[in-house]
C-alpha cells in the first residue's frame, strides 16, 4: 500500500529527517539578513545614482532580487526557523517584510495558519487553488477571463497582487481573519505605511544629493514601483511552481485530505539550472519546508534529500525549463476533484490520475 494511504502523521513524517536539520543558528540568520539588507540598500540607492536609464533598469531588477531574498528570509523568521530566538525572529521577520510592503501579522495568518495548515485543500487553501469545471463555468465572463489570464506567464504577478497581497494580506475579509490578532495586524500595517513614506523620501533626498537630473516620477519608478512589480511576478511565479504540476493533486473534501497528501504529494521540489536554488536560499526545496516549516532554510537541502529517499514515489521532483513551464500552464488549467486529474478550460482531462485511491473510495464514486 502506498505511503499516503497509511495515514502518516506529521510526527512520523518529520522523523524521517535527520535531527541536525532542526538546528538553528543566530549567527547564520543574522548574516543572511545583513547580506540581503546591504544588497537591497545598495541597489535601491544605485537606481538613483545610475546615470543612464538602462543601468537604472538593471539595478531595479537587482533591487527586486534582493527584495525577494529579504522576503524569503522574513518568511523563514515568520515560521520561527531563522534563529533559535523567537523575539529575534519576530524583529527580523518584520524588518525583512518591509521592502515588499507586507504586514507581518497579515502574512503570518494567511500563510502559516491557512496555507500551511490546509495545503491544497481548496475550501481552505487559497494559493493557486484551481477551479473545477462547474465552478469555472458558473463565473461571470469577466471573472473567467481573469482566471485564464492568471494562468499565463504575464498573469503571475497580477494574481499574487490581487488574490494574495490585497485580498488575503492587506485587506483580509472578516471571514478569513480567523484567529488573527487585529491590533497587531494594524500596528504592522502602520509600520509598512511608515516605511513606504520613508522609502520615497530617501529616494527623493538621494536624487537631490547626487545631483540627478531624473524626474521625481522616474526616481520613484525605478527605485520603488518597478521593483515591487517585478517582485509580485517573482513570488506569484514561484508559488505557482510550488503547488502546480501534472502530478500534484488538489482536494475539495476535507475527509479525503490528509497532512501527508497536502504536504508531500501536494508540494513540488523544483530544480532550477545552475546556482539558482542556492541563490534563492533553497526555497524550491519546498516539500521539506511543508513537511516541517521549522527547518531553517539553510538546512532544507538535507531535509529534502531525506524525504526523497523515504518517499520516492510520492515526492514530486522535476527540473525547471521554460518548455516545462509552458507545458504545466497548458495541462493545469482546471481540476476534476472527483476523478483527481487536471483538465483544460473545456473540462477535457489533460493529466493522468494524480492520486491513488483506496478501494473503498473508488467504489463509492
Amino acid at each position: 500500500m502506498a505511503a499516503h494511504l497509511k495515514g502518516i502523521s506529521a510526527g512520523e513524517l518529520r522523523a524521517q529527517m535527520p535531527s541536525a536539520v532542526h538546528r538553528r543558528s543566530t549567527a547564520i540568520g543574522l548574516s543572511l539578513f545583513a547580506g540581503a539588507a546591504v544588497g537591497y540598500l545598495a541597489t535601491l540607492l544605485g537606481t538613483v545614482a545610475a546615470p543612464w536609464w538602462p543601468l537604472k533598469l538593471l539595478l531595479s531588477g537587482a533591487n527586486a532580487f534582493f527584495l525577494s531574498i529579504l522576503f524569503v528570509i522574513g518568511h523563514d523568521a515568520c515560521h520561527g526557523a531563522l534563529t533559535p530566538r523567537p523575539w529575534l525572529n519576530a524583529i527580523l521577520g518584520r524588518l525583512a517584510f518591509l521592502p515588499s510592503w507586507h504586514p507581518y501579522a497579515g502574512w503570518e495568518h494567511a500563510h502559516n495558519h491557512i496555507h500551511h495548515a490546509w495545503t491544497n485543500l481548496r475550501s481552505k487553501d487559497y494559493a493557486w487553488a484551481p477551479f473545477s469545471q462547474a465552478d469555472y463555468d458558473a463565473l461571470p465572463s469577466w471573472r473567467r477571463w481573469l482566471v485564464r489570464f492568471y494562468r499565463t506567464p504575464l498573469g503571475m504577478g497580477p494574481y499574487y497582487f490581487l488574490e494574495v497581497y490585497l485580498r488575503r494580506t492587506i485587506f483580509p475579509a472578516r471571514a478569513f481573519r480567523g484567529r488573527m490578532r487585529m491590533p497587531r495586524f494594524y500596528a504592522d500595517c502602520l509600520w509598512v505605511a511608515v516605511f513606504l513614506a520613508a522609502q520615497g523620501a530617501v529616494l527623493i533626498l538621494a536624487r537631490k544629493g547626487c545631483g540627478s537630473n531624473a524626474s521625481i516620477f522616474a526616481t520613484l519608478f525605478y527605485g520603488q514601483w518597478l521593483p515591487f512589480v517585478i517582485w509580485n511576478w517573482l513570488i506569484g511565479f514561484l508559488i505557482f511552481l510550488h503547488h502546480t504540476h501534472p502530478r500534484i493533486p488538489w482536494f475539495d473534501d476535507p475527509q479525503e485530505w490528509t497532512f501527508y497528501k497536502g504536504q508531500i504529494q501536494g508540494t513540488a521540489h523544483v530544480l532550477f539550472p545552475g546556482p539558482i536554488n542556492w541563490l534563492v536560499h533553497n526555497i524550491m526545496e519546498h516539500t521539506a519546508h511543508h513537511a516541517d516549516p521549522r527547518v531553517p532554510l539553510y538546512h532544507l537541502g538535507a531535509a529534502q534529500e531525506s524525504l526523497a529517499t523515504a518517499f520516492p514515489e510520492d515526492v514530486v521532483e522535476h527540473k525547471f525549463s521554460w518548455r516545462s513551464f509552458r507545458y504545466t500552464l497548458r495541462v493545469c488549467q482546471l481540476y476534476d476533484y472527483q476523478a483527481h486529474c487536471w483538465t483544460n478550460w473545456a473540462g477535457v482531462p489533460t493529466s493522468s490520475q494524480t492520486l491513488e485511491r483506496s478501494p473503498e473510495l473508488a467504489a463509492s464514486l
